[in-house]
């Protein structure tokens, strides 16, 4: 920040600015964890409290509950037998390294991967007003507070009090919402983004869920720097009830991650061939080509054979707003993946302009891609509201082993951030309608 790195020979402002840019990413990777890698550790936690028979409810609330991306301290709400009892059993937990704070309704402990557990107490009679309250966001809350406080109502964690502090509502947050006038909003929508109004106006969409994808359009094998086989990750999709497969390995140019050549390709044709003999599910064959300087790393007779064709960019260039749009308009694409490049705590998102990449490819039929790996979530959810009526989104695990196949629902978590319900969602079609819509 003193300017001391760029009076380095060989270290301009460029670099200068560079570095210290990937200082601040990496500091919030310490303050921050992926929700992807924190949610089995939560989920856990959630089942050994709730093996405590003093506990009779147990919920994570927070940013975990609303999904967002990145996770801070984990907080748990809960309503028990017996509250002391209940703190002794939560502060007793066997991977507990330091003990912060003990009380009556309220303790904090560190866990052994260092993870922040805050636990708090209430009341069965304040349960909904209280999930609601600690589940936020802030802005939310303050949104809810300042609509009850026009009633001359009351609005806290313990209930909705009227004139003459009446509790009015407290049991259940759709009881909270129903007093206020409005439908029940959905944790994932908590964000004071428009969620107020829609509720007052019974406007909330329905949102799409795990269940209603019908096929993942986005997965690696061992061809290139996956680690299953083809028929592994045929038998991962079957067991997981989709009825189709994208096999989309990565192309040539992408050698530090086993790019196919051409023959190779055409040897994983004649294997995903095989398979498909052998079960009875839909395998797609793709490729997911790089985007370059001079175009696809793909000939335009490679693109023709493949089923689905799906694009990355996975460098930096300093034009990658106009080398996309060329791309689009130049080969016959059907996914356009990870579309800002971003890797949290590691890698900033792209500089582009999304606003004319969305509009080309609402053009040419081109879907964005709804990345489920923990460290991409990419497209953002935010991204994802804004083009939701002008696309149409794939979301996808981009799975590298079998066992990544079960991160959809973390990509399903950022569309439900997004305000998608399932028509917004091409994969939750059968593959004709997904052929369809990419062939329009």
């Amino acid at each position: 920040e003193e300017g001391k790195v760029a009076q380095i020979k060989g270290f301009g402002e460029k670099v200068q600015k560079n570095i210290l840019e990937n200082i601040k990413v990496a500091k919030r990777g310490r303050e921050r964890r992926l929700l992807g890698k924190v949610f089995p550790l939560v989920e856990d936690l959630k089942q050994r409290l709730l093996d405590k028979d003093v506990f009779n409810r147990v919920t994570i609330v927070g940013s975990y509950r609303r999904r967002k991306p990145t996770i801070g301290d984990v907080d748990v709400l809960a309503t028990a037998k017996k509250s002391e009892e209940a703190m002794d059993e939560f502060c007793a937990l066997g991977d507990v390294v330091e003990i912060l704070a003990k009380g009556d309704t309220k303790s904090s402990i560190i866990l052994s991967g260092g993870i922040q557990v805050d636990i708090r107490i209430v009341e069965e009679e304040a349960w909904g007003s209280a999930l609601m309250y600690f589940t936020g966001s802030k802005d939310h809350n303050v949104s809810l507070r300042s609509k009850a406080k026009g009633r001359n109502w009351k609005l806290n964690e313990y209930g909705l009090f009227g004139p003459e502090d009446d509790r009015l509502a407290s049991k259940s947050e759709k009881e909270v919402y129903e007093r206020l006038d409005m439908s029940f909003i959905p944790p994932e929508l908590r964000e004071n983004t428009g969620e107020i109004k829609a509720a007052e106006k019974d406007s909330i969409p329905v949102l799409v869920e795990e269940e209603d994808i019908r096929g993942d359009l986005q997965v690696h094998t061992n061809y290139s720097d996956g680690s299953g086989t083809i028929e592994q990750m045929v038998e991962r999709a079957l067991d997981k009830g989709f009825e189709y497969l994208l096999i989309s390995d990565h192309g040539p140019s992408l050698k530090i991650a086993g790019g196919l050549t051409e023959e190779e390709f055409e040897e994983q044709a004649e294997e995903i061939e095989q398979v498909k003999d052998r079960f009875g599910v839909e395998i797609l064959h793709g490729i997911e080509a790089n985007i370059t300087k001079d175009g696809l790393d793909i000939s335009k007779d490679w693109c023709d054979r493949c089923d689905i064709l799906c694009v990355g960019m996975h460098d930096r260039p300093d034009d990658p707003t106009e080398r996309i749009l060329s791309i689009f308009d130049e080969y016959p694409i059907d996914i356009f993946v990870h579309p800002l490049g971003r890797r949290f705590f590691s890698r900033e998102p792209l500089d582009i302009n999304l606003d004319r990449i969305a509009s080309k490819a609402e053009e040419e039929h081109i879907s964005f891609e709804i990345n489920s790996q923990p460290e991409r979530l990419d497209l953002d959810w935010q991204n994802v509201k804004k083009y939701r009526d002008k696309l149409k989104y794939v979301i996808s695990t981009d799975a590298h082993s079998k066992e990544q196949m079960n991160f959809m629902h973390l990509g399903v978590s950022q569309a439900r951030r997004g305000w998608c319900s399932k028509e917004n969602i091409l994969n939750t079609q059968p593959i004709d309608g997904v052929r369809s819509y990419l062939n329009g």
